[in-house]
C-alpha cells in the first residue's frame, strides 16, 4: 500500500448540500447576467437621449443668438442696395456690372470690384420676399447650420478610427464632448454674426473642412476622389458670394506645407521616406482652388482687395473689426487658447500639418478681431482630435467621473447660451420685428427726402449705409462709406477730419492725415474741415446730434444753419443718438432756412 485510500479518484455522488449549493450559484449568475443586460440597456437608452439632445440644444442656443435684430450694423443696408440696384441694372442692360461705384461721391471714379455681389442679390432677395424677420431668420438658420455642420465634424476627429476602441468611450461621452467644443467655438464667433457675406464664408469653411477631413482620413478611393474635385467645384460660388474665399486656398495650401514639414521630420527621427506623393496631392488642390478663385466677374482683382486694406495701417486703425480682440469680452476665445497651451503641457505633440493653421489663424484673431470665427471653426477640430485621442485611451482614469463631468459642462454651456439668446436677442427681435427704427437716421432721411435740399450732400462714414439704402443714387449720393476696399484711405481721413472738426490750416492738417494733395494756395490756411467741405461744394450735411461737428456747428454762427433735429431715445435701457441736418448758409437754401427758423 503507498498510503492512496481506496476511493481516491473516484467519481462521488453528490450529497443534498451540494446539489443545493450549485443551483443557488446558477441562480445568483443568471441573475447578474439579467442585471447586466438591464444596465446595458439602461446606459443605451441614456446615451440615445444624449447623443438626440446634444444637437438639439445646440441648435436652439444657435439660432437664438443669432436671430437678432437690424442694430448696431449698417453694413447691412448698403449690401441690400447693391443687390436690388443689381437686379435693377441687368433688366436694363442685362448680366453685367457698372465700372465705377455708383453709391458715393468719393467713389466715382473708382473701379468697383464687388466682391459679394452674389451675396447681395440673395440678401436683397431674402428682404424682398421676406422683410427684415425673415430675412434676419434665414441668417440665423444659416449660422444654425454651419455650427451643426462644425459639430459633425468634431463628431467624426473624436471617434476612434480603430473599431476596436469603439466601446472605450460612449456615443453620448463623444457628444457631449463635441457639443462643448462647438458651443465653445460659436460663442467665440458670436461678435460677427451681422447680417453679412461673411456669414456664408463660415458655412464653406467648414464644408470645406469636412471635404479636407475626407481627403486624409478616407479609406474609399472614391470618397478621397470626390472630395478633391468637390472642393475647386465649390470654390466657384464661394468666391462669388464673399472675398473669404481666400480661406479655400490657403487652408490645402497650409496643409500641404505642414505634409512637407512632418515629411522631413520624420525623414530625420525616423527614416522613413518623404511624402512626395500626398504632398503633390495637396499642392495640386491648391493650384486648382486658385484656378477656380478665377471664375468671378472680377478676376483676379477679388484676390488683392484684403491685401489692399490691409497694407493702410491707417485703415486698420480705422476699422473696428480690423482690431485686436478685448479679452474682457471673449472669454470663450480664451478658453480655446488656454486648451491650446494645455496640449503642450500634457505633451501631445501637434503635426505640422495641424501647427501650420493653429499658428497661421491664432496670429490672425489675436491681430483681428474679425477673424475670431475662423479661427475658432478650424481649430476646434484640432483640439477635438487630440481630445478625443485622450480620452479614449485606454489609461484614462476616473473615466465614468470625466464623462459626467463633460456632460455637465455642455448642459451649463448650453443653458447659458439659450438664456442668453431668449433674453438679449430674441425677445428684442420679436418686440422691433427685426429693425430697430431709432438705432438708424429714419426720421433725418424722411426731412431729406420730403424738403429735397441740393447736393451733393455730406455724411459720417458710420451710417452711411442707411443713407445709401434710403437715398443713393436715386437722389443724393453719400460723401463716403465703409466700403474700404472701393475708397481707401483718402476719403476716410477726409470724412475724419470733418468729423473731429480739425481747425488746424488744411496745408498741415492733409500732411497729417496722409493725404497726397497739393491744397490750393486759397485754402492754405483755411481749417481743414472747412477746406474739405468747400472742395467738394457740399451743400448740406447730416450728422448725430451729439457728434463733435453738431456741437461745434451749434456753438456759433459758422455758415452752416441746422434745419433739422431728431430727439434722442432710450429704448430697453439702451441709449440713442438723434440726427441733425444741416444746410449751407446761403441764398439759395434760404427757404430752408426760414422754415427751420419758424419750427424751432
Amino acid at each position: 500500500m503507498n498510503g492512496v485510500s481506496p476511493d481516491q479518484n473516484l467519481p462521488t455522488a453528490a450529497g443534498p448540500a451540494e446539489v443545493s449549493g450549485s443551483h443557488l450559484k446558477a441562480e445568483d449568475s443568471l441573475c447578474q447576467k439579467q442585471t447586466e443586460r438591464e444596465q446595458r440597456r439602461a446606459t443605451h437608452g441614456l446615451d440615445a437621449i444624449i447623443v438626440f439632445l446634444v444637437p438639439l440644444m445646440l441648435a436652439v442656443a444657435f439660432f437664438l443668438k443669432a436671430c437678432f435684430p437690424l442694430e448696431s450694423c449698417n453694413d447691412v443696408w448698403w449690401h441690400l442696395k447693391t443687390g436690388k440696384f443689381l437686379l435693377e441694372y441687368w433688366d436694363q442692360h442685362g448680366f453685367g456690372f457698372p465700372e465705377n461705384d455708383v453709391f458715393s461721391v468719393s467713389g466715382e471714379t473708382l473701379p468697383w470690384a464687388n466682391h459679394e455681389w452674389l451675396a447681395d442679390v440673395l440678401i436683397f432677395l431674402g428682404y424682398d420676399q421676406f422683410g427684415a424677420m425673415g430675412v434676419v431668420a434665414l441668417k440665423a438658420l444659416t449660422i444654425t447650420l454651419t455650427y451643426l455642420l462644425l459639430y459633425w465634424l468634431l463628431l467624426r476627429v473624436i471617434r476612434p478610427s480603430d473599431p476596436a476602441k469603439t466601446e472605450t468611450t460612449s456615443p453620448a461621452t463623444h457628444s457631449a464632448l463635441a457639443g462643448v467644443g462647438c458651443i465653445l467655438a460659436f460663442m467665440t464667433s458670436q461678435y460677427t454674426m451681422y447680417l453679412r457675406p461673411p456669414v456664408l464664408t463660415y458655412l464653406f469653411l467648414v464644408i470645406q473642412l469636412h471635404l479636407m477631413w475626407n481627403l486624409r482620413t478616407g479609406q474609399q478611393p472614391i470618397s478621397k476622389r470626390l472630395s478633391f474635385w468637390a472642393m475647386p467645384v465649390m470654390m466657384v460660388p464661394w468666391v462669388n458670394l464673399h472675398g473669404g474665399a481666400i480661406l479655400g486656398i490657403v487652408l490645402p495650401g497650409l496643409c500641404a506645407m505642414g505634409i512637407a514639414l512632418d515629411g522631413i521630420w520624420n525623414r530625420v527621427r525616423e527614416s522613413r521616406p518623404l511624402p512626395f506623393s500626398e504632398f503633390g496631392s495637396w499642392a495640386l488642390l491648391t493650384g486648382l482652388m486658385f484656378l477656380a478663385s478665377l471664375c468671378n466677374p472680377f478676376g483676379y482683382d477679388i484676390l488683392m482687395l484684403t491685401a489692399k486694406i490691409m497694407r493702410s495701417p491707417r485703415l486698420i486703425q480705422l476699422i473696428s473689426e480690423l482690431q485686436s480682440p478685448n479679452f474682457h469680452f471673449t472669454r470663450d476665445y480664451e478658453v480655446l487658447i488656454v486648451l491650446l497651451i494645455g496640449l503642450g503641457v500634457l505633451g501631445r505633440r501637434l503635426r505640422f500639418v495641424d501647427l501650420m493653421p493653429v499658428v497661421f489663424f491664432l496670429h490672425q484673431s489675436l491681430n483681428h478681431v474679425r477673424h475670431l470665427p475662423i479661427f475658432a471653426i478650424v481649430v476646434s477640430p484640432i483640439l477635438l482630435e487630440h481630445s478625443g485621442a485622450w480620452l479614449n485611451g485606454e489609461g484614462i482614469k476616473m473615466r465614468k467621473v470625466t464623462e459626467t463631468l463633460l456632460t455637465l459642462v455642455f448642459v451649463l454651456l448650453s443653458v447659458r447660451a439659450i438664456r442668453e439668446g431668449y433674453r438679449d436677442e430674441w425677445v428684442r427681435f420679436v418686440k422691433y420685428e427685426g429693425f430697430v427704427e431709432a438705432a438708424f437716421p429714419v426720421q433725418a432721411v424722411n426731412y431729406i427726402e420730403f424738403y429735397k435740399p441740393d447736393p451733393p450732400m455730406f455724411s459720417p462714414i458710420n451710417f452711411g449705409g442707411y443713407l445709401i439704402w434710403r437715398l443713393s443714387p436715386e437722389q443724393y449720393k453719400v460723401f463716403t462709406d465703409s466700403r474700404f476696399d472701393i475708397h481707401g484711405t483718402q476719403a476716410a481721413m477726409e470724412v475724419l477730419g470733418v468729423e473731429d472738426v480739425d481747425r488746424r490750416p488744411a496745408v498741415e492738417a492733409a500732411w497729417h492725415r496722409g493725404l497726397d494733395e497739393e491744397v490750393p494756395e486759397e485754402y492754405r490756411d483755411t481749417p481743414f474741415w472747412q477746406y474739405v467741405l468747400d472742395k467738394h461744394g457740399i451743400n448740406f450735411l447730416i450728422t448725430a446730434s451729439d457728434s463733435r461737428l453738431a456741437l461745434y456747428l451749434e456753438a456759433e454762427n459758422r455758415g452752416w444753419i441746422e434745419v433739422f433735429r431728431e430727439k434722442q431715445k432710450v429704448l430697453d435701457g439702451r441709449f440713442y443718438t438723434g440726427y441733425s441736418v444741416y444746410v449751407r448758409d446761403c441764398p439759395k437754401n434760404a427757404a430752408l432756412i426760414q422754415g427751420a427758423r419758424k419750427h424751432w
